[in-house]
């Protein structure tokens, strides 16, 4: 049989861990064990198992539409965690006359009249679903505690706590101190990295993004401080 492999991952982060290597070693074993054909391999990044609107799958279904070609997926989560967008999907593949085939399990999603089991399928779509709203459920609670601890638990970190910030904000502190405007306080921290720059040296101050300072990154900075020496211990 000739088949074409189709991976995803639900967030940009997981791209490069190990969910497509896990994905695409489990495929070619399924494809080694049944003397398959490999034609080409999809890949789905950052796209929730939760939405129908797939780029990619969709490109897969307009390049191999009536082509006498199956599709293999991992499991039947990787093509969905939703029950009613795994029916949807199913049937699109099915009606692009391209089967769906699991490696695990090594079982056909589409093509199949027998009520039994089209009812296994759709409960195990179920449990899919009920599993990735339980798991979002439990990170929500864990920001949400993590946040009334903390104050915050997600976004970039505040200036001064990455490394070597921790110079540039006592720096920031120090002349808010003497100069309320922070406009001010910007100029003098550009004014410092202009000369730093024309002896050829690294900006004595320097910004994350490598710009200029302006006053409304100083406002914020200093609003944040001020926040958190007010807020008890």
């Amino acid at each position: 049989m000739n088949v074409i492999a189709y991976l995803r991952v639900s967030s940009n982060s997981q791209v490069n861990g190990d969910g497509f290597p896990r994905q695409r070693e489990t495929i070619q074993n399924w494809v080694d064990a049944g003397d398959h054909q490999l034609m080409a391999t999809y890949q789905e990044e950052g796209i929730t198992g939760t939405i129908a609107s797939r780029p990619v799958l969709t490109m897969l279904m307009e390049q191999w539409c009536q082509s006498n070609v199956a599709m293999v997926i991992e499991r039947p989560d990787r093509l969905a965690r939703d029950l009613i967008v795994s029916e949807v999907l199913i049937q699109e593949l099915a009606a692009a006359g391209i089967e769906v085939w699991t490696a695990e399990g090594n079982e056909c999603l589409t093509g199949n009249d027998d009520p039994t089991r089209v009812l296994v399928r759709q409960i195990m779509g179920a449990i899919s679903q009920y599993e990735k709203t339980s798991i979002v459920q439990k990170l929500r609670r864990a920001r949400e505690r993590k946040r009334a601890r903390d104050g915050r638990c997600e976004g970039a970190k505040p200036f001064g706590e990455l490394e070597g910030e921790a110079k540039t904000l006592r720096e920031i502190l120090h002349l808010s101190r003497l100069r309320p405007d922070p406009r001010q306080v910007a100029d003098k921290l550009n004014s410092y990295n202009q000369h730093r720059l024309g002896g050829g040296k690294d900006p004595q101050c320097p910004t994350r993004s490598g710009r200029d300072w302006g006053a409304r990154q100083i406002r914020k900075i200093l609003a944040r401080q001020a926040a958190k020496a007010s807020s008890p211990a």
